[in-house]
This record gives structure tokens, sequence and C-alpha cells, in this order.
């Protein structure tokens, strides 16, 4: 996202590799419909390392947004909205 402050990261990619073991069917399936609609929609290039780079970032940006989301509506106490599809 444009104009947004730097991550300043608070999990370890080992911490992550443990809690992996623990990733629901659910969330899978939201991680690929995430990276479906992001191939549909953009240009791959000729350097596939550089876009698995991009795809995943598209990824855990869209998880960084969710879990913003989710913590201000806990906060606020209201219902999470329905995204519309």
């Amino acid at each position: 996202m444009t104009g947004k402050e730097s991550i300043k990261p608070l999990i370890t990619p080992a911490e992550a590799f443990e809690l992996s073991e623990h990733i629901k069917l659910s969330e899978m399936m939201i991680a690929i419909e995430l990276y479906d609609f992001y191939r549909l929609h953009r240009a791959t290039s000729h350097e596939p390392y550089w876009d698995l780079a991009c795809v995943l970032s598209f990824i855990y940006d869209t998880g960084r947004v969710q879990g913003i989301r989710e913590e201000r509506t806990r906060r606020s106490g209201s219902a999470l909205p329905e995204i519309l599809s």
C-alpha cells in the first residue's frame, strides 16, 4: 500500500514455520483465492522469483489489513462487515 509506514516484524520466520503446522484448510483456501485473483489481474514478468515475491507480498499485506480490521472491530465492539463478492 502506498504511503504506509515500514513494517516491524513481530514474528520470526522460524516462529511462522512452527505455527504453520496449525494452518486450517479454510485459511489455505483464502490464500489460494488471493493467489488466483492476483495472477488473473497482474501480468507476470520474465523473472519468476520477482513474480513470486510480488504475489507473496500481496498475500502478506492482505493478511495485515485483515488483522488490522479485526483488531479495530474488536476494540469498537461492532460486527465485522460482510465483504461482497
